[in-house]
Formats: structure tokens, C-alpha cells, sequence
């Protein structure tokens, strides 16, 4: 990964907690784009779809990067405790 995009999505990551983009809202979102997907996929365009799926991928990608940063935060705290050796 670039310097440049490892910041971006650091910023991203700031940006969102800010926002207070929440675990439970981006699951909301993931579930939408899903169902969006399936119901239109006989009816929509295929660039339409295309945006589909990736607003999906994108709010995957947020969830992940909000959990994995919350685990990594855990796992600081537990070695500032004395857990980890």
C-alpha cells in the first residue's frame, strides 16, 4: 500500500468515527445494497448494478476497517495492561 492511501485511509477511518459511522450502521447498509441488488438484478441496467456492488464493496470495506481498528485498539490496550508478553 502507498504512504499516501495508508493516510487517506487513516483520515477516512478519523473522518467516520467523527461521523459516528457505527458497526451497526454499516451492516444496515450492507444488508440494503444486498437486497437492492438481488431484487433489481432483472430489471437494472448492468452499469447500474456495477454501482451497486461497489457501494456494497465499499461499505464492506468501511465495516472491516472499523472493526479490525477497534480489535487493534483492544489488543493495545490489553499490552499496556500487561496482558501481552
Amino acid at each position: 500500500m502507498a504512504m499516501s492511501e495508508h493516510t487517506d485511509s487513516g483520515r477516512q477511518g478519523a473522518v467516520n468515527e467523527q461521523r459516528g459511522i457505527s458497526e451497526a450502521l454499516l451492516q444496515t447498509e450492507i444488508r440494503f445494497w444486498r437486497d437492492m441488488i438481488v431484487s433489481c438484478r432483472d430489471t437494472e441496467p448492468p452499469d447500474c448494478l456495477d454501482r451497486m456492488h461497489q457501494a456494497l464493496a465499499l461499505a464492506e470495506t468501511r465495516l472491516v476497517q472499523l472493526v479490525g481498528k477497534r480489535k487493534s485498539n483492544v489488543v493495545h490496550i490489553h499490552a499496556a495492561r500487561g496482558g501481552v508478553k
